[in-house]
């Protein structure tokens, strides 16, 4: 997963090359050995991005899951068609990340929690609009991490089991937002929710007189996870760099230092929020 801001082109070609890698811990997450026996992140994939490429701000999403296609027989051939579409997707990305000014970008490879719905409309990330007299605000929301969804479920008034706890976290998320409390207070009150983790990139859009866009990168780990190698592989990585700030999970952290890839300066905190905007 990668939420990033970018300012300039320095910056555009840094998330490029963070988006190409994306796709490599997708096939081959290196921090999930023995944690579990399939290491691949292969059950659905999404993006969201907002760049400038010199006309203004254009808004591109894509959700996928072969999960859905009805010629798909094995939980295998739909890993390995996921695979296949989301490195054809990361280059198409890539590239138009390359050629614009500035932007945001949300990215995420799906490994599904056993039991979670499936299919494309369960891929990150969640959409969700709220709409007010003076304007317009679109949510999308990532999630590494497990949530206690049948509370939150609860509280929205939904089937738990309909939904994934992701989507339920994200329509609580925005209940919470139109009842005018402030994210960073929201996502505190989710810790209460958390299973396993809390690593989570927003995109917040915004258009009243004019857009603007800002990203929210938060992470919390539950203190119930004390396996070390499960707390290295939800080790939240935000980074900053020339033109470029943002959240990676941390097997992208690893394939970029192993390309030589400046990241600029680098927090790991557990506990930490960041914010980003452009317009």
């Amino acid at each position: 997963m990668l939420g990033v801001v970018w300012r300039d082109s320095d910056g555009a070609k840094l998330v490029a090359k963070l988006t190409e890698l994306l796709y490599e811990a997708a096939s081959n997450d290196y921090l999930l050995r023995g944690l579990t026996d399939n290491c691949r992140h292969c059950d659905g994939y999404g993006y969201l991005v907002l760049y400038d490429d010199g006309e203004g701000f254009k808004l591109v999403m894509e959700k996928f899951d072969a999960f859905d296609a009805l010629n798909v027989n094995s939980s295998n051939d739909v890993c390995v068609i996921n695979l296949k579409a989301l490195k054809s997707t990361v280059r198409k990305l890539a590239k138009i990340i390359e050629g614009s000014k500035r932007g945001l970008l949300i990215l995420h490879a799906r490994k599904a929690s056993k039991g979670e719905p499936r299919g494309v409309m369960h891929a990150h990330p969640y959409i969700e609009g709220i709409a007010a007299r003076d304007g317009y605000r679109l949510i999308a929301l990532a999630h590494n991490g497990g949530v206690d969804k049948k509370p939150l479920a609860r509280l929205i008034g939904v089937d738990p089991n309909a939904y994934t706890d992701t989507h339920i976290l994200t329509l609580w998320l925005i209940k919470q937002l139109i009842h005018g409390k402030d994210i960073e207070h929201i996502l505190k009150e989710a810790h209460k929710y958390t299973r396993t983790a809390l690593n989570l990139v927003i995109a917040n859009i915004e258009v009243k007189k004019e857009l603007k866009a800002t990203l929210y990168a938060y992470s919390f780990i539950s203190e119930r996870i004390k396996d070390e190698d499960r707390l290295e592989y939800y080790k939240p990585v935000f980074f900053k760099a020339s033109g470029v700030e943002g959240f990676i999970s941390s097997t992208v952290k690893l394939l970029a230092e192993r390309r030589n890839l400046n990241l600029g300066s680098i927090s790991e905190k557990i506990t930490h929020l960041l914010s980003a905007s452009i317009s």
